[in-house]
């Protein structure tokens, strides 16, 4: 787990949220970083859109399991308990 720091770029109620990430160059991410998160309703339902980067190859495996920890999280918390 990493402490993250992020300040809004941009808000767009409900359909957008851009994110500018400092660098952490003690987790192999030596340059600032923005995480764009598009939400698009589909069908009834809504699909999210994430990107991040610009990360190293060091830097983005740990950024991918980050994000993969979060999304199990979210599951968790829309979803209930399986």
């Amino acid at each position: 787990e990493h402490a993250l720091r992020y300040e809004i770029v941009e808000f767009v109620e409900p359909e957008l949220l851009v994110l500018r990430h400092p660098p952490m160059p003690e987790v192999g991410s030596h340059h600032s970083t923005v995480t764009r998160i598009e939400l698009h309703e589909e069908g009834g339902k809504t699909r999210m859109t994430v990107t991040d980067g610009p990360y190293s190859e060091e830097g983005g495996g740990g950024a991918g399991a980050g994000w993969e920890s979060s999304f199990d999280k979210l599951e968790a918390l829309v979803v209930g308990p399986g």
